[in-house]
């Protein structure tokens, strides 16, 4: 599995995101699927001035207008391996590329694509042990790629009721209905130092059996230090077999088949599978089962907390001393007929378990078809680059994300300041959310955010002059934000959570979102949410009030995990205004109507009903003219 060639793309790619200067990598995924480069053009890029081939890359596509979009690309994702989720990374890659598409039509196509799927697998289980960053990831698929050559590739589903042979190694990741050990009563193999052998360990150095008195025909002697090397390799390789025996039982869905053949006196070996079990529950082989007994702990919310409550469980193995044999063959003309029948149809889909999201839910409420655009069709890139079109044409038209926010930051008379200017907007928001997550006091102010900026910027052209006003312009929102009267009532709370998580679950799906910051107080929660947005005063009130569809739900999901709470006050505080916060007040009794709305439009998601909403054609990205819906 890991030494398969798409595997090996992809660790080239993450290798160039960890360091831009690593020209090994760089070239291996331009001459890949990712970028399909020939081989006469990475020729042509190596004849460039630059310290390394990234360098090089940049001077030749200065030159060569038609791979600007590679290097839109490179730089897009260098940005966010810093600080973005790795897994979505990974997604992110495989989507905006043909990779998918040319491993589909390739003849063994299934067979690639579940290799895909796993490797996706693989790399969210890495993420959940522990803190691990993009290095670590990188030299997991390395160390991966360079050792770990039993590792089969991933099971392509098959619908045909058959049997799967496969060692323990290859059954790593799957599970079956069904699961027969065979075997089991092998011993492990016994490891040592042998005659006329020489060893080297880290710790005991070299190790050899030698002859004494230069009495050559004669048995080899050991060391003491032999014999304590020999216990600690044995004991390893017990551990490892125990190890072993764990993965094949945990294959196991329902039914769990442990088959062994004992020796004469009706024994097991030693350091076997089944001496194993033996030396675990101690049951008689010539019974007929025995009952394996434990307290299972459960994590019950009681009394509003948390109790670990201990129930005793007992399951009964069976042992089997014989088996009968029957031999049951249909003839050819015996077997039974199956008709093969063909339905034409729609198959309707049956979700469950997925996430909604607030601002899932506030896009549908806009207009159901952005919704199917957005989230079924997948029609945001597209748009992206649409929007790149329209301002490289005609830089008057105005977007759905805030534009004036970025003319506060630069002067639009240049098109090459399109390449940096949405993710300086994207930059300052973060920063300032950061800044208030930490609780960034004023005299640390201006060193964070300096050391913010050359981060978040690390992998952009972008000037120092350019740095600079970013930086005055977050502090004098921030300084703003501090002086505010509500800056200061904010911060008597005591009670309080910043970026806080929420989850609940409702019917067969989950409501999710994140709370900029949540305070308790008494039996209320006040949940509040900062925008960076650049808005006129005027502007405030109906801006605000797309954004209170999102604070409504984040407040229905705080009074499923709070009972105490009885009302909620939703307040939006626009850290360029702190002056004039929105703020609106729901009581408890207000969300029977709202849980109602939540499942009516998941119902109608699910249901793909898509209505056109034309009230919203005039600020929706996805009309033509501001006027007309893109979907006819």
């Amino acid at each position: 599995f890991y030494q398969k060639q798409t595997v090996y793309d992809i660790y080239n790619y993450f290798s160039f995101l960890a360091d831009k200067q690593n020209d090994t990598a760089l070239i291996g995924i331009l001459r890949s699927t990712f970028f399909s480069m020939s081989d006469s053009q990475i020729f042509e890029i190596s004849l460039k001035t630059g310290k390394n081939y990234w360098e090089k890359l940049l001077h030749y596509i200065e030159q060569n207008n038609e791979f600007k979009d590679i290097e839109f690309v490179l730089k897009e994702n260098l940005s966010l391996a810093q600080n973005y989720d790795i897994t979505a990374l990974l997604r992110k890659i495989l989507d905006e590329t043909d990779l998918l598409a040319v491993l589909a039509s390739k003849q063994n196509g299934n067979q690639e694509l579940a290799n895909i799927e796993k490797l996706i697998k693989l790399t969210i289980n890495f993420f959940t042990q522990g803190f691990k960053t993009l290095y670590d990831y990188v030299n997991f698929l390395r160390d991966s790629i360079e050792q770990f050559e039993d590792e089969a590739q991933a099971a392509v589903a098959d619908e045909s009721n058959s049997v799967k042979i496969m060692t323990f190694h290859q059954s790593k990741g799957l599970e079956f209905e069904n699961v027969f050990l065979y075997g089991c009563n092998e011993s492990i193999k016994k490891e040592s130092i042998r005659s006329k052998s020489i060893y080297v360990n880290k710790k005991f150095g070299l190790l050899t059996k030698v002859p004494l008195n230069s009495n050559y025909s004669s048995e080899y002697s050991s060391a003491p230090i032999i014999g304590i090397s020999n216990l600690i390799t044995e004991k390893k390789n017990i551990a490892e077999f125990k190890r072993l025996f764990y993965v094949g039982i945990t294959r196991a869905k329902s039914n769990l088949f442990i088959s062994a053949a004992l020796n004469k006196d009706d024994k097991s070996n030693v350091n076997s599978f089944l001496a194993l079990l033996q030396n675990s529950f101690g049951f008689d082989l010539s019974s007929q089962s025995f009952n394996v007994k434990s307290g299972l702990k459960f994590l019950l919310f009681q009394d509003n907390k948390y109790n670990t409550v201990e129930k005793e469980v007992s399951t009964e193995i069976k042992i089997l001393n014989t088996i009968e044999y029957s031999s049951q063959y249909q003839n050819e003309d015996e077997k039974t007929h199956v008709e093969k029948m063909i339905k034409i149809g729609r198959i309707k889909d049956n979700p469950q378990g997925e996430i909604i999201s607030a601002t899932k839910i506030s896009v549908y409420k806009q207009c159901p078809v952005k919704y199917h655009l957005t989230y079924d069709l997948g029609f945001t890139p597209f748009y992206q680059n649409y929007k790149k079109w329209i301002l490289q044409t005609n830089l008057q038209r105005r977007y759905e994300y805030n534009e004036r926010e970025d003319e506060a930051l630069f002067d639009l008379h240049e098109i090459s300041v399109y390449k940096i200017i949405k993710e300086l907007s994207d930059v300052k928001g973060r920063i300032i959310h950061s800044v208030l997550q930490k609780e960034i006091n004023q005299n640390q102010l201006e060193n964070f955010i300096e050391e913010s900026i050359n981060y978040e910027l690390s992998s952009f052209n972008v000037e120092e002059k350019q740095k600079a006003v970013l930086k005055n312009d977050v502090i004098a929102d921030l300084l703003n934000f501090y002086a505010s009267k509500e800056y200061a009532d904010l911060k008597n709370y005591k009670n309080y959570y910043n970026e806080y998580e929420v989850y609940s679950k409702e019917n067969d799906y989950f409501l999710y979102g994140i709370i900029d910051k949540l305070i308790i107080e008494d039996r209320k929660a006040i949940i509040v949410d900062y925008k960076t947005d650049l808005v006129a005063e005027e502007e405030l009130e109906e801006k605000s009030k797309s954004y209170f569809n999102q604070l409504r739900f984040y407040s229905y999901i705080v009074s499923r995990l709070f009972d105490d709470i009885t009302s909620f006050e939703l307040r939006l505080i626009f850290v360029k205004l702190p002056q004039l916060p929105q703020v609106v007040n729901i009581n408890i009794r207000d969300f029977e109507s709202f849980k109602q709305e939540i499942e009516s439009i998941v119902i109608n998601m699910r249901n793909q009903n898509y209505i056109k909403k034309w009230h919203h054609c005039p600020d929706c990205y996805y009309s033509i003219g501001n006027n007309r819906c893109i979907k006819n």
